[in-house]
């Protein structure tokens, strides 16, 4: 089965953002997804090493700023959750992102902000992370070396593939 990586950006504490892995794993785990997750904080790469989780998801504290004038924003970081799922095809992955992002958002025409900013990507399976990874060692513009290609999901998710 191929493997997916979904990545979901929030602003929150630590607690609250590790709160919100175990809802994602909870919800994959009971319509029986494999998966394995990581919550990685601000200063940590993405996943091509081209910048930091905090750069990357810039405006989630921008706009929980503009959202709450006047107050600190207290232990809120941002932090981006990794979710590794192997399902057997694109289509079946597809709706997860949105799925997901439900569970931090279940009515999306409310008002006011969400409680916990967040922004999700869309899955990414490791043949076109590989794709990508070919594509920035031919031109050097991917890693933290010229030619060097990022992370393979394969080996981040290792426990799913049995690459461990």
């Amino acid at each position: 089965m191929p493997l997916y990586e979904i990545r979901t950006g929030v602003f929150a504490s630590p607690a609250v953002a590790a709160e919100v892995a175990g809802e994602f794993r909870r919800f994959l785990t009971e319509r029986a997804v494999p998966c394995e997750q990581s919550v990685v904080g601000p200063d940590e790469p993405t996943p091509d090493a081209v910048m930091t989780v905090a750069e990357l998801y810039e405006e989630l504290p921008e706009q929980w700023a503009a959202e709450h004038p006047g107050e600190a924003p207290g232990e809120r970081r941002v932090h981006e959750i990794r979710t590794g799922v192997l399902l057997p095809s694109r289509e079946d992955v597809a709706g997860l992102p949105e799925e997901l992002t439900g569970l931090l958002c279940p009515d999306s025409q409310h008002s006011g902000p969400c409680a916990v900013p967040w922004t999700a990507g869309y899955p990414t399976s490791e043949e076109e992370a590989e794709e990508a990874e070919a594509e920035e060692a031919a031109t050097g513009t991917g890693g933290e070396e010229p030619g060097r290609p990022g992370r393979r999901l394969g080996e981040i998710y290792g426990g799913l593939t049995g690459a461990r």
